[in-house]
């Protein structure tokens, strides 16, 4: 498929898994272990045999045994069955806890992988850095990351069965896995480690997996709020520096403060849709929990930041606003009261040393003889006794007002003027030492309150004589402030902050002003005029304030969760601008006084914390069905006499609402009596209204069939606000300038889907806002009114739209019903079609759209791999904001762990990244899209006719799984069903779903889709499927969808489903039906495909099932028997609890680790050799990933210091698809035909140096040949397209860029020329042939790629030793001249084979050839006759060959460049050492050769750059005469022209060209 170019875009493809194994044999033995010593021997020889039993069956039946295999596996189901209940839990928890750590497992090694090299896990860097040389501006990608918003929302669906305590020890597993697996760790530390596995594992069987009660909506939101408080919360900041850095490095430009590309929501406690236990309150209570830990997160953060922002210098700002939080706890006490009260808030804030807020003595000067730091902690904590240490510091240190003097006497801090430094210090003199109701004069003007005690100024007193010197210190500063009267000041705005001098300045020019301080602040002069004074600790003040603060919020979230009344007078954080003031004062003056290293820290990962979190963790949506507001409406009207609303027609509706959305007044009567259902509404409304969008996000409206839902919603929003405005009763009154919540229509099944467009083209045309303007709440949202007056222009409609609704309409789409309503392959189309849709009528009213996806964990569900998800979006339906919901268990095998979660959320912002930059391609032919629609009627007919029409089915479904048994068990809070109903319609798509995956026949994700694909080959369409699923996106991503889970399928256990607990044979009947279609689906998947078996180009998914199925299939075999028991004994609660144990363990498709593993990898779309398949070819020897060690096929000695010369060969394999254009080049010319001969097999060969070094790796198709009379002869052909090192990539991809930046190409049309002396087209080589020498052919992939993929050139090989020629020919495939007309080996030294093209120019030309004495020769025998040259030499211990690396060889090499437009290319493992001064040999002399007319008559212009080689860390370095310097963007781009043209796909990216720098 040549439109997925992202290497993380397909979820199949190999790699290492060895280390896998490794850990899960590790965790299996140490259960084993724990096993032995918990159940006993003989029940864990039980464990180990019906273990070994499944393991043989398995294996049988991959042999093509079948018989046996069933026989085994008919011997372990008895055995299974015979076991009494006593024996059958713990063997069932025993299977499931196996499960559990292999799932650990591999989570843990879906995060190692991540770090190995050679496996390609694209990061954020590589896709910012892929686009920029794709053509998008540094602006663009700047602009589009900036603006990005995804958002995560997490709901609580009942597919998470395991506890929260499990699922933390099992987060701990994986910690412990991740040390062991530190190479610097002694032996007594891994044995600790191993120890502490011992303990967790131990601990993991000691606690009882089943819950006991059914979870409350809280329980759930509780768990939502610890996957944030575990993982989220510290893996974000890392998320965003990451994002950060990798805009700065590639557009020069970071990441704003306030920019958050990624966020999370909740459904958790706001989902009430059909669960009645989510009511009004539950919505209030989960709100204020997750406020509670909001503040206790931000309250920790906080906490730390304070011990570390110690620094005394600060900015006018921060020194303020600590002046000013003195002022405020000390300047209203008298002297008496100024102890107890300023220490009793300190042990309210804590025992830490900075506990309080209102510490104003540490911005005083500390006397030399006690410090406050003398003091221990409880003696500042300690009550103001007779006896307390702090009852004595007035004694030792004299008054505060003394020390306040003796500081202005010292010098003021930094930025502060006297004074304000005066009237501070005053007060708090004043405070300590003044009468109460006293005054005395201030140096401001203003008054302070006198000494107590009877104690006057003229008295001559300590207390006396430091006002008198206050007063006498402060008479300058304040007649000369008085005399300027300076006008009133700029404001901060946003992130833009106001300096000294009052100019606004930008976040850019205050961190370049910060850069500068630093090395200011270290002058004499500096120290001099602003001392730093011991104690003075502005930051520690103001974040004192803000941990008050804090606990103020968290202890009245106490209160409201207990149902009492909060204080009304604590001061606490009830918006994010009151949190982010002090926040952002605090880092700017960090900046501002040199400390801006200090302020890239912990306090920006806080401050992004707070933009990305807010004051609530997750933001909560409402959703509810859209019934029940009808239901509400209903009774609103009756009760007034107007009718009944929910037998109006749809125009009657609009009107009405319209017009009452218009009304200044209120509609509904503030007495009026609600039934119960229609009070929950209004309540949760109500309580909508007080929390606002501080907590709430959007109010879902499910199952919206009409736009009159949406304004139901709106006018009950505004009835709810009326309501709560005028209630005297409610404590948070809300405010009436706060918009309401947005309202979100919900589409789910197929008819929904259909109409949606005619839906939002209904709610545009009635939008009309103008009337609005006099409404009591006039920031209300979007307000549809009737059609507009003819009057009314449309245009001015639509921009008062954009006016009050910020331009913006949400819309969610339902995936899980849509799949139940008609099947996968309709549902699919049906929502891409909407999305196509909602796009189009959005864009028409100039309305930016974000489309809300409902999707689940499973395939059928509308799960699968994220990254192929949203890249096979419709065009433009993405546009850079995204919402959708994270079900179940995949929160946690998502979210769970730090690094996964750090993954993740990389993968969600790269792939909207690249959807909005690089959108999808759309169906290239018309008749794509007929026949998709075709197709989706097919199947939909075929699913229904099942579903919904067969009368045995919905028996047999009922007998066949555990649905009904589903319903009864602690999963979730939501009951299975919407009404008491007994068909598929009302029972939720999560339930069914989750049934059909226990049996594993999982057929709600792939029936009707075969019936499709056969029904359209049968037409004669079968090459359209083929074409449409390598060159369409979206059919790609169905089709492989459908593939991965039918591989996880297993009809062996379906069938034995079907014989245990069905007795109807018409409903048999129907289970072997269903099987039977199965099987026709694989073959239509694999006759689109292409493959032979199901994932063959996922080797990992199927190596992931096989490590898998021993296990789970017991646990089937034992849920089978438990439900035959279960249904004749429904009453018997321990067979629920081991119902429940097969549950946990059945689910075993775990969309979670499982596929977290299969995601990681790329598509290898056209390119053969991509490094996807290393792991197959690289080998397993010293360490490597390799699967084998390879079969030695070749071998010989070298003679010319190679040491040992082989050839390995690997199993290959097959390509998932094969370019059309892979079988011959067009660049200039017809390429040779590649065709694979029939019954061949195709093999990875690779050519070895002494056993280690890897020369050359080539894929080539062996088949049995030669005369017959040696069955092991083979005849071998080398695949000329596939390049598989990455630096032989890099080398071809640099050396066509050159050759079209040099006009070189026929029909390039890559770039503009560069060229100093002039751009050299063909007829400047005088009308011939481009030519290309290769100097080391190793096993001859790259001289034989550039023949045939570019065909109008001339390319020979130099190869000096004979051996490694005879390994290329022999056993490489290297084909003869008559295959590759323009390809020429010599075997020759590379020097001797220079000097004898020199010596046959001054010949005058001969014919040259190839000389017996290896002086070799070229048959044009010119200096000059080579275009371009490629030298990749190295030698048996892997070094460049000194001889070729000699002033008087690179002379020879520049004599035979073309002296105009001669490129030449090296490959080095390095820059550093001795290869530095390589490339500095090679550069001098071929452009000095250039320039002076050695060999030729050029100018003195030229270029030397380096292009460095990702993975393999090699340098291809290039030198182009007469070619000024190209850019990186310019060498990319005409890399990426000539591949286009070539007709190969890897130069386009990154992994081809990755980094340039000049030389």
């Amino acid at each position: 498929m040549a439109e997925h170019q992202s290497d993380t875009l397909h979820y199949a493809e190999d790699y290492p898994l060895q280390p896998l194994v490794d850990d899960c044999r590790l965790l299996g033995s140490l259960l084993d272990d724990c096993l032995r010593i918990e159940v006993g021997e003989d029940l864990f020889s039980k464990i180990e045999r019906i273990r070994t039993l499944s393991e043989c069956a398995q294996q049988l039946a991959a042999a093509h045994d079948r018989d046996a295999g069933r026989y085994l596996a008919q011997k372990m189901a008895e055995e299974l069955f015979s076991l009494p209940l006593e024996e059958a839990l713990p063997i069932l928890r025993a299977y499931g806890h196996y499960l559990n750590l292999t799932s650990i497992a591999e989570q843990h090694h879906s995060v190692r992988t991540t770090r190995m090299d050679g496996v390609p896990i694209k990061t954020v860097d590589e896709v910012m850095h892929d686009l920029l040389e794709s053509g998008i501006t540094e602006d663009q990608l700047y602009e589009a990351v900036v603006k990005q918003h995804v958002e995560i929302v997490l709901t609580a669906h009942p597919t998470q069965v395991n506890r929260r305590t499990l699922q933390h020890k099992h987060t701990r597993i994986a910690t412990l896995l991740a040390q062991n697996d530190r190479k610097d760790m002694t032996q007594e530390e891994r044995d600790h480690a191993i120890e502490e596995l011992v303990r967790e594992i131990t601990a993991l069987w000691q606690t009882d997996e089943l819950r006991r009660r059914k979870p409350t909506p809280l329980d759930e939101a509780r768990g939502g709020l610890h996957i944030v408080e575990q993982s989220v919360w510290s893996t974000l900041p890392k998320l965003l520096r990451r994002i950060s850095s990798s805009l700065k490095k590639n557009t020069g430009r970071e990441l704003p403060i306030d920019a958050c590309p990624v966020r999370f929501g909740s459904w958790m406690g706001g989902d009430r849709d059909g669960n009645p236990n989510v009511t009004a309150k539950t919505t209030l209570d989960v709100a204020c929990l997750s406020r509670w830990m909001a503040a206790d997160l931000l309250l920790k953060e906080v906490d730390a930041l304070r011990f570390e922002l110690s620094m005394s210098h600060a900015s006018d700002e921060v020194l303020q606003m600590a002046h000013d939080i003195a002022m405020k706890h000390l300047g209203h006490h008298n002297s008496s009261e100024h102890h107890t009260s300023l220490y009793s808030r300190a042990r309210v804030s804590g025992g830490d040393g900075l506990g309080g807020s209102t510490s104003a003595q540490e911005l005083l000067p500390q006397s030399s003889d006690l410090n406050f730091s003398d003091l221990q902690v409880d003696d500042m904590m300690s009550p103001p006794g007779p006896s307390s240490p702090r009852s004595q510091w007035p004694l030792l240190r004299g008054t505060t007002a003394d020390a306040a003097a003796n500081a202005l006497m010292k010098g003021s801090p930094r930025g502060v003027t006297p004074t304000q430094s005066n009237a501070a210090l005053m007060a708090a003199a004043a405070a300590v030492s003044a009468p109460s109701g006293a005054t005395l004069p201030a140096p401001s003007g203003a008054t302070v309150p006198a000494p107590m005690g009877g104690a006057s100024l003229t008295e001559g007193g300590a207390a006396a004589a430091a006002m008198a010197k206050l007063q006498r210190l402060s008479v300058s500063g304040h007649s000369s402030a008085a005399a300027q009267g300076a006008a009133a000041p700029i404001t901060n705005q946003g992130l833009h902050r106001t300096d000294t001098m009052g100019q606004l300045l930008s976040p850019t020019t205050m961190k370049r002003r910060g850069l500068k301080a630093a090395s200011f602040h270290k002058s004499s002069i500096d120290s001099l005029l602003h001392p730093r004074q011991a104690g003075a600790n502005p930051y520690r003040i103001v974040l004192g304030e803000v941990r008050q603060r804090l606990v103020a919020t968290r202890r009245r979230m106490e209160e409201l969760l207990a149902g009492h009344i909060p204080d009304s007078d604590a001061d606490w954080f009830e918006t994010e601008e009151q949190l982010l003031e002090p926040l952002l004062a605090c880092y700017w003056s960090l900046w501002e006084c040199g400390g801006g290293i200090i302020a890239e820290g912990r306090l920006l990962d806080l401050l992004r914390r707070v933009y990305a979190f807010g004051l609530s963790l997750m933001k909560l949506d409402l959703r509810q069905e859209s019934g029940r507001h009808t239901d509400c409406l209903t009774e609103v009207t009756q009760y007034l006499g107007l009718g009944s609303y929910c037998e109006w027609e749809e125009e009657k509706r609009l009107a009405f609402l319209t017009a009452e959305l218009g009304s200044k007044r209120p509609l509904v009567p503030p007495s009026m009596p609600f039934t119960p259902d229609a009070q929950e509404v209004v309540d949760t409304l109500k309580v909508a209204a007080v929390l606002g969008r501080q907590c709430l996000s959007a109010y879902v409206i499910s199952m919206a069939t009409r736009a009159s839902d949406v304004l139901a919603v709106e006018l009950l929003q505004r009835e709810a606000r009326y309501m709560v405005l005028n209630d005297s009763q409610v404590a948070a009154p809300v405010r009436a300038s706060q918009p309401p919540l947005r309202v979100v229509p919900l589409f789910e099944t197929l008819s929904d889907l259909d109409a949606s467009r005619g839906i939002m083209e209904t709610l545009f045309k009635w939008a009309h806002c103008s009337r609005f303007s006099c409404c009591a709440l006039p920031r209300m949202q979007l307000r549809l009114l009737p059609p507009p007056p003819p009057a009314l222009h449309p245009q001015r409609v639509v921009l008062q739209v954009a006016e009050k609704h910020d331009n913006h309409q949400e819309v969610m789409l339902g995936y899980s019903d849509s799949g139940k309503d008609a099947g996968r392959l309709a549902a699919a189309w049906a929502l891409y079609k909407a999305q196509e849709e909602l796009v189009d009528v959005c864009s028409q009213a100039g309305v930016q759209l974000t489309l809300f996806h409902g999707r689940g964990g499973t395939v059928g569900r509308g799960g699968g791999p994220m990254q192929l998800a949203i890249q096979s979006q419709p065009p433009g339906s993405v546009q850079g904001r995204l919402r959708i919901t994270e079900q179940g268990e995949m929160v946690q095998a998502k979210f769970g762990v730090p690094s996964v979660a750090l993954r993740q959320l990389e993968v969600f912002c790269n792939s909207v990244l690249l959807a909005t930059l690089q959108p999808p391609r759309p169906a290239k032919e018309a008749s794509w899209r007929q026949l998709m629609e075709e197709m989706s009627v097919v199947s939909c007919k075929a699913y229904r006719g099942i579903v919904f029409e067969d009368p045995t089915f919905i028996s047999y479904f009922q007998k066949a799984t555990p649905q009904e048994e589903l319903g009864n068990l602690n999963i979730g809070s939501r009951p299975s069903r919407r009404k008491a109903t007994r068909d598929v319609t009302s029972l939720r798509a999560i339930p069914w779903i989750f049934a059909w995956t226990q049996t594993r026949l999982i057929l709600p994700a792939w029936l009707g889709v075969g019936e499709a694909l056969l029904a359209a080959a049968a037409s004669g369409k079968r090459e359209v499927l083929r074409d449409m699923y390598e060159h369409w996106p979206f059919f790609q991503s169905v089709v492989d969808l459908v593939e991965m889970v039918m591989a996880k399928a297993d009809m062996r256990i379906a069938g034995l489903y079907d014989q245990v607990l069905v007795d109807d044979p018409a409903e048999r009947a129907m289970g072997e039906g269903l099987r039977r279609r199965y099987a026709d689906t694989i073959g239509a998947v694999q006759m689109v495909t292409g493959h032979s078996r199901l994932c063959d180009n996922n080797p990992t998914l199927r190596r992931l099932i096989e490590m898998r199925n021993p296990h789970v299939d017991p646990i089937n075999v034992m849920q089978v028997e438990i439900l035959r028991r279960l249904r004749h004994q429904p009453d018997n609660q321990q067979l629920r609890d081991a119902l429940l144990l097969t549950i946990n363990g059945a689910d075993w498709q775990a969309e979670g680790p499982l596929r977290s593993l299969a995601e990681l990898f790329g598509d290898t779309g056209d390119d053969p050799g991509h490094w996807n398949f290393s792991p197959e070819w690289w080998g397993n020897q010293d360490g490597g990933w390799g699967r084998d060690a390879g079969v030695t096929v070749f071998a010989a000695d070298s003679g010319c210091g190679n040491g040992r010369v082989e050839v390995t060969a690997h199993p290959a394999s097959p390509l998932k698809k094969r370019s059309s254009s892979s079988s011959s080049g067009t660049a200039g010319g017809s390429g040779s035909s590649f065709a694979p001969p029939p019954g061949s097999w195709e093999e990875w060969r690779v050519l070895r140096f002494n056993g280690v070094t890897r020369q050359t790796v080539m894929r080539v198709h062996v088949a049995p040949g030669g005369d017959g009379s040696n069955g092991r002869q083979q005849l071998v052909l080398t695949q000329p397209d596939c390049l598989a090192q990455e630096y032989l990539k890099t080398t071809a991809a640099v050396a066509a860029a050159l050759l079209a930046l040099q006009h070189l190409l026929p029909r390039s049309s890559s770039g503009s020329s560069s060229n100093g002396s002039g751009g050299a087209g063909a007829g400047a080589v005088g009308g011939r042939r481009p030519r290309t020498l290769c100097i080391g052919v190793g096993g001859g992939s790259l001289p034989l790629f550039l023949a045939h993929h570019f065909p109008c050139m001339d390319v020979e090989g130099v190869e000096l030793d004979p051996a490694v020629v005879a390994a290329a020919t022999a056993a490489m495939g290297l084909p003869p001249p008559h295959r590759q007309p323009n390809l020429r080996l010599h075997t020759a030294d590379a020097a001797l084979f220079m000097r004898g093209l020199r010596r046959d120019a001054g010949d005058g030309g001969g014919s040259g050839g190839s000389g017996g004495d290896g002086s070799g020769g070229s048959n044009e025998g010119a200096t000059g006759c080579y275009d371009l040259i490629i030298m990749d030499t190295f030698d048996g211990e892997d070094n460049v060959p000194p001889t070729l690396c000699t002033p008087e060889y690179a002379a020879l090499v520049g004599a035979a460049l073309h002296p105009r437009h001669g490129c030449f290319l090296l490959n080095l493992h390095s820059l550093e050492g001795s290869n530095a001064s390589v490339a500095a040999t090679f550069k001098a002399a071929l452009l000095h050769a250039a320039g002076s007319g050695d060999g030729g008559d050029g100018g003195d212009s030229g270029s030397c750059l380096a292009v460095t080689v990702q993975r393999q860390r090699n340098v291809c370095v290039a030198v182009a005469r007469g070619l000024a310097a190209p850019s990186g963007g310019v060498l990319r781009v005409a890399a990426a022209d000539a591949a286009g043209e070539a007709g190969y796909r890897f130069a386009a990216g990154s992994r081809a060209c990755h980094e340039l720098r000049l030389l």
